[in-house]
């Protein structure tokens, strides 16, 4: 994601980060005047022309770490040790499956396993580790500030959303338009690391933050039913609750091909979902055609006006100049980019950021992964 210079950008999405007016080295933001505080609208003006990108530079307070060193063992037994993290984390080493690190969040934490030993691992020896370190340190951090971390059926960069805040279907500005407080649209933050190396030098560990949204129908299938709505044909999933089946709350179970009285029938089901599952026990997978489909059943009258209000919303959050944007102020305000603040990672470990790089085009080549 980049963004050329002198490009205007619009947000209002106050979940992910609040107008600031600020100085950088490759940038000026000029604040907006005469908006309303939910707005934010600037310039984006690069003397030089370069393009900025959504990627941070980390800088670590120290060049190494300690931690306990172990083996990987059965699978069931690592699965016991992540299962007692208590102050401390493990992790199985990418680069070698049969080592697993462990470390405490704060130096006032205990762990004491036989088959672990102390040990010093530098940032040269392992990169990976403090990669990993640096996003389970921000999932901690986001997870105090009310995020929520997304699931995922497969690996990938992990996704937060603050629910409650920051709903596209709020103040619209169309008369008498009050969608069920259980159905919106939400900024989503997407976070992932990246390292590098130019030539021999040392890698870099930096974050990668980008903006999108996601959305949610928590209305359970039955409910719907009631309201006539149509679900033949949708995918549905177990809702978060008592009566979800362990293993699968939710997450995806399978499409629905017929209703059945309370019951439905399910099709392209995941493996060990039965075929019929109690209305009530379900939710729709909430994805935008589906929540809108919503909206055009419930809100006949104000749907026509809601529609190319809410497509606006969701163009401008997915501009470059917006997306930088909101990655920005995500970072510095959610996660600290001043010397004053530094989030925790291990014990006698911090890490800042620094403002977006700058491509140029006579930089060093580098090797990622």
């Amino acid at each position: 994601m980049v963004t050329p210079n002198r490009q205007q950008v619009v947000g209002s999405d106050a979940a992910i980060v609040e107008p600031v007016a600020r100085e950088t080295a490759s940038w000026t933001r000029i604040p907006p005047r005469g908006l309303p505080d939910d707005v934010s609208n600037g310039q984006l003006i690069s003397p030089d022309g370069n393009l900025a990108l959504n990627v941070f530079p980390a800088h670590f307070s120290a060049d190494a770490v300690e931690v306990f060193v172990g083996p990987h063992g059965r699978d069931e037994v690592y699965d016991a040790l992540v299962a007692a993290e208590d102050g401390w984390s493990a992790w199985r080493d990418t680069d070698d499956g049969a080592r697993v690190y462990v470390w405490r969040h704060r130096d006032n934490v205990r762990f004491a396993r036989p088959e672990f030993r102390r040990a010093s691992v530098s940032l040269e020896e392992s990169p990976r580790l403090f990669s990993h370190l640096m996003l389970a340190g921000i999932d901690r951090q986001l997870e105090e500030l009310g995020f929520a971390r997304g699931q995922r059926d497969h690996p990938g960069p992990a996704v937060y959303t603050k629910w409650g805040t920051g709903n596209f279907l709020s103040g619209l500005g169309i008369d008498g338009f009050e969608p069920d407080l259980r159905v919106g649209i939400f900024p989503k933050i997407i976070v992932e690391s990246l390292i590098t190396r130019f030539g021999d030098a040392s890698p870099r560990v930096y974050l990668i933050v980008d903006v999108a949204y996601t959305s949610i129908l928590d209305i359970p299938v039955h409910e719907l039913l009631t309201q006539k709505f149509s679900v033949i044909g949708r995918y549905v999933k177990l809702h978060e609750g008592p009566t979800a089946t362990t293993g699968t709350s939710g997450r995806t179970i399978g499409r629905v091909s017929k209703v059945s009285g309370t019951e439905l029938i399910l099709e392209d089901r995941r493996d060990g979902v039965k075929e019929r599952v109690a209305a009530e026990t379900c939710v729709l997978e909430p994805g935008r055609l589906t929540i809108e489909a919503y909206l055009r059943h419930i809100h006949p009258n104000h749907y026509r006006a809601a529609k190319p209000a809410l497509d606006g919303r969701l163009a401008m959050l997915m501009s470059p100049p917006e997306k930088l944007r909101l990655a920005e102020g995500f970072v510095s305000r959610r996660l600290g980019t001043t010397d004053e603040v530094a989030i925790p990672l291990a014990a006698g470990l911090t890490v800042k950021f620094s403002d977006p790089v700058t491509p140029s085009a006579d930089a060093a080549p580098f090797r990622a992964s």
